[in-house]
């Protein structure tokens, strides 16, 4: 495949690092396409699912704390509302929970269908999604297999609220994104983006459109971050020194719960581990208008985050960049 088919069709941001230092950048497309503005370096892209990793470390954080218990039933800390009675954190992390969700991947919903009846301006917090799975019947006994959850996230972000006493955006930024130094990172309101934002474009008709009317208002636990490729390399590097979470915690967050999941990779607490190598854990997220995907390998020190605001194939990017590793 030629460089140019490489990159067809890509809008964003390819950021190779090590440690915390830039090694590559490659910028295509624009972060707003009616005024050309040029995507940059800098440019703050949506994470999706990529940012389930925030939810983790923050959970596991009051963990340490002894303010959550990893293995200790959910349903005590999160009355009135009840999830499966055997439900862990654990599970939750691990999508082995087996509760209801609220968006359906397996089944191959459409995530921007959810909004049509229900306006996604008004989903601001881990509390305003409960209503659409808590209750309800789950699929499987907690830990019986995997099955991609989103509504779990969901849920474990309210439990850190619940824990911490604080607003999950506010409790990540000084818990997070503040310590490691990530300024362009956060849970921004798509209709009050940071400077330098790119906006999630849809292709319709032969045009595209924004997805502001596509992914809830507020990225919360089970994703819609904003970051930057520098940001992550901040983020891999200050998880993996242990300024984030405890040596122990660390090892058990990046190592293999689940030997084997529905996509063939393997997976941890909250972070995927590539299929063929333990040292290299990688997050991805895919929402209307948006294409994320950071690796690290933990032998080199390297990362690498490719974040697109458009809906482009990724798979000729990896292959071209994942080798630099």
């Amino acid at each position: 495949m030629g460089e140019d088919q490489v990159y067809e069709g890509f809008s964003g941001t390819i950021t190779l690092c090590e440690g915390e230092r830039v090694l590559e950048t490659f910028c295509q497309g624009y972060a707003d396409f009616p005024n050309q503005r040029p995507n940059g370096p800098d440019t703050a892209f949506g994470m999706a699912s990529g940012s389930k990793i925030f939810t983790a470390v923050a959970a596991l954080r009051l963990v340490e704390r002894s303010l959550l218990g990893l293995d200790e039933p959910v349903n005590p800390r999160i009355a009135p509302w009840a999830v499966h009675e055997a439900a862990s954190l654990r599970h939750l992390l691990t999508h082995t929970s087996g509760i209801a969700d609220y968006f359906d991947e397996e089944a191959g919903e459409d995530y921007e269908a959810l909004w049509r009846e229900r306006p996604n301006y008004r989903m601001r917090s881990p509390e305003d999604f409960l209503p659409l799975f808590a209750g309800r019947p789950g699929s499987f006994a907690p830990g019986e297999r995997f099955r991609y959850s989103d509504s779990g996230f969901v849920l474990a972000a309210y439990l850190v609220e619940r824990a911490s006493g604080r607003a999950f955006p506010d409790y990540l930024r000084e818990t997070v994104f503040e310590p490691c130094g990530m300024g362009r990172t956060g849970c921004f309101r798509l209709d009050m983006p940071p400077p330098d934002a790119a906006t999630g474009y849809i292709e319709e008709g032969g045009s595209l459109r924004s997805n502001l009317y596509s992914i809830p208002l507020v990225g919360g636990g089970d994703g819609g971050c904003l970051t930057t490729g520098a940001d992550m390399a901040r983020f891999w590097t200050a998880l993996e020194e242990g300024r984030l979470l405890k040596p122990d915690t660390v090892e058990s967050m990046l190592s293999v719960q689940v030997p084997r999941t529905d996509e063939d990779d393997r997976y941890g607490l909250g972070v995927w581990i590539l299929e063929d190598d333990d040292e290299v854990a990688f997050v991805q997220g895919f929402d209307p208008g948006v294409r994320f995907l950071s690796y690290f390998d933990r032998r080199s020190g390297r990362s690498l985050t490719i974040s697109a605001n458009v809906e482009c194939r990724l798979g000729p990017l990896v292959r071209a960049w994942l080798p630099r590793l």
